[in-house]
This record gives C-alpha cells, structure tokens and sequence, in this order.
C-alpha cells in the first residue's frame, strides 16, 4: 500500500498521526467517494494495537499539554490555526471529496469554523464569568464571537 494518495489536486497521507509521528497499519480500507462511488485510495485501519498506542500516547501527552495552560496552549493553536488558514483549499478539497458536501461549505463554514474555534478557545478563560471555566469538565461553555472578532 502506498503511504500517500491524490484526491484531486491534493496529496494526502493515509497513515496515522500516533505519538508526534506516522504510523502504516497493515490493515486498510478502500475509501469511495460518496459523490460517485469511485475509489478515492487505500487508507490505513488501525487495528486494536494502534488504538491502544494512540490512547497511551494521548495520556503521555496530556499532563504537559494541561500544565500549559491557556496561555501556554495559545501559541501552539494558533500555529495550527494559521496552517489551516494557509491550506483552507487543500483541506476543503479533501473534505468535498470525502463527505460529498459543497466545496464551498467546506471552504466557508467547515475551515474556517476549525480555525475560528482554534483562535477563540484558548481566551475563553478570560470571558468565563461566576466561577464557571472551560477548564472545568463539568462546566458547559457558550461562546459569541465578540465586536470586531475576525475569523
């Protein structure tokens, strides 16, 4: 199996992002285009030892993700969110081809509400007011774009 596929004009890496690298399963799945049943290329499955490397990665992760902070975490997302600003074409192009929506609900809404969220949660903490916090599981946060907040 090829490690990459080309989905229009974009090329895509079909293995798993586990632990800060790219791992080939053995196992894959052809992936069909829901606009025409045509095969779009061959994906990596993760078999249960995968998810279990994923989910162990995740919690070695996560104490120094949290120890960050919203402060320490902005950067880094909004590093993420400009790259997806920089790719909003690529990535919508994948997504029409995948899910079969309209490219420009992917380019319009879709992108640009990943980059939006990007942007906007690591100062939710600022606006959280009467105790509640983002940080806090239990507590259900609803966010407006404040006056002059551009995606």
């Amino acid at each position: 199996m090829s490690t990459h596929l080309r989905i229009a004009s974009v090329d895509v890496d079909t293995r798993h992002w586990i632990g800060g690298r790219r791992i080939a399963s053995s196992d894959t799945f052809e992936l069909l285009s829901p606009i025409d049943q045509q095969p779009l290329g061959e994906i990596c499955a993760a078999s249960a030892g995968e998810v279990d490397e994923a989910v162990r990665a995740a919690r070695n992760a996560f104490p120094e993700w949290a120890a960050l902070g919203p402060t320490g975490r902005r950067p880094i997302l909004e590093r993420l969110a400009t790259r997806i600003r920089h790719h909003t074409q690529d990535l919508a192009i994948v997504e029409t081809h995948d899910n079969g929506s309209l490219l420009i609900g992917n380019e319009k809404n879709i992108v640009a509400s990943s980059r939006t969220t990007l942007r906007f949660s690591p100062n939710l903490h600022r606006r959280s007011m009467a105790g509640s916090s983002p940080e806090i599981p239990s507590t259900t946060t609803f966010a407006t774009n404040p006056p002059g907040w551009r995606r």
